[in-house]
């Protein structure tokens, strides 16, 4: 935060006052046209030599714009020294306008600094960012003594208005900027997991290539690839419409996961439901819970369903009060072999479902409960 101390009439002590910091943007050329014939007309209209829009600094009053009008004594850059009193002064410290018809005739103002300018009337209105920090002043001077009159004081502070509004467009495009920039970003990171995620892909077709298929089982192998790519794709084609290129609804991916292998497998006779809150999840996490479901369902149609007249899988995801993310899969099919021991299987489904709870560093449990049941429990990666 930047301050700037203030001299202002009737107050003993230096008024001190947030002014623009350097967070904010810098106006746009466009802006300062738009403002150089806004103070131009004020000018004209009252008749007055002199408009100027002001901006506060820690120790000077900069003359940001200033009117091109007969007599004007103030050029643009100009800088007057803060801690004199000057009347623009006065109205950022006080943060209210000021009407001055003729500082000669009245006490309080006849010793101002601008007096020696010929300047003995003045109209001010102090100019706001949106968060409250001043930026500066818009004001007219005159060399003789002017009344200004109640509709001319309306006229300036709807044209304050206007600039001030300005301010919060200005604020809006930086954001946007930054936002837009933010994204082109994230669009790099994406592109570097796709092909994060599409080496993990063909790692597992070369695990899978090692086995010896017969010819009857290339179709298979065929489709268990495409639900793999088939994950990967379902990722990137919700970035794509998505407004967060970092996190996705893990439920709604899922449930399309499951809904694609078991067409694409052609065991569309298998219901399979998926629960979960609105959760979302990085895109890392994502996948690695679309490859386990992906060789889940792969064995529970390879194994489990063979004598079950409804198959049924059933999918949830759910986050507990600790932070815990509990992944669960369950069907209802023949379970597990009896003396089952998961670190003794070497069978490739296994293997990439142990990968798949590696990844995610979670605790992974497997039993028969009316079927096979499996339950990750993780946490999300800060």
């Amino acid at each position: 935060m930047k301050i700037a101390r203030l001299k202002t009439e009737g107050s003993s002590e230096d008024v001190l006052v947030a002014i623009t910091s350097d967070d904010k943007p810098e106006i746009p050329e466009d802006v300062e046209r738009k403002w150089q014939k806004i103070i131009d007309l004020a000018a004209k209209i009252i008749g007055v030599p002199s408009g100027l829009i002001n901006k506060l600094n820690e120790e000077t009053l900069e003359v940001f714009l200033s009117s091109r009008t007969v007599n004007n004594i103030f050029e643009k850059n100009l800088n007057l020294k803060l801690g004199l009193g000057w009347y623009c002064e006065n109205v950022a410290g006080s943060k209210k306008e000021l009407l001055l018809p003729n500082a000669h005739k009245d006490d309080k103002w006849k010793e101002n600094p601008s007096i020696p300018f010929n300047m003995i009337s003045y109209m001010g209105v102090p100019i706001f960012w949106p968060d409250g920090e001043v930026f500066g002043t818009f004001c007219l001077l005159d060399n003789k003594e002017n009344q200004f009159s109640e509709e001319y004081k309306e006229l300036i502070i709807s044209l304050r208005e206007i600039i001030q509004n300005d301010l919060k467009q200005v604020i809006l495009l930086e954001q946007f900027k930054n936002d837009l920039m933010c994204k082109e970003m994230q669009i790099r990171e994406i592109h570097h997991r796709v092909k994060n995620h599409f080496n993990l892909l063909i790692s597992t077709i070369s695990l899978q290539s090692i086995k010896d298929y017969s010819y009857k089982d290339i179709k298979t192998v065929l489709a268990e690839i495409q639900s793999k790519i088939n994950a990967i794709s379902l990722i990137h084609d919700k970035l794509y419409f998505s407004t967060n290129l970092d996190k996705i609804l893990i439920g709604k991916y899922l449930k399309d996961v499951g809904d694609f292998q078991l067409k694409s497998l052609s065991h569309s006779g298998i219901s399979f439901e998926c629960f979960s809150p609105e959760i979302n999840m990085p895109v890392n996490v994502t996948v690695s819970l679309g490859f386990l479901l992906n060789e889940l369902i792969t064995n529970s149609i390879k194994h489990a369903f063979r004598e079950v007249e409804q198959p049924v899988i059933k999918v949830s995801v759910e986050q507990k009060e600790n932070g815990n993310i509990v992944f669960e899969y369950r069907d209802n099919g023949v379970g597990l072999p009896e003396n089952f021991n998961a670190d003794k299987l070497d069978s490739l489904g296994m293997l990439l479902i142990k990968i798949s709870a590696q990844q995610l560093k979670g605790l992974l449990k497997m039993q028969n409960d009316n079927g096979f049941h499996l339950k990750l429990t993780f946490k999300l990666p800060h």
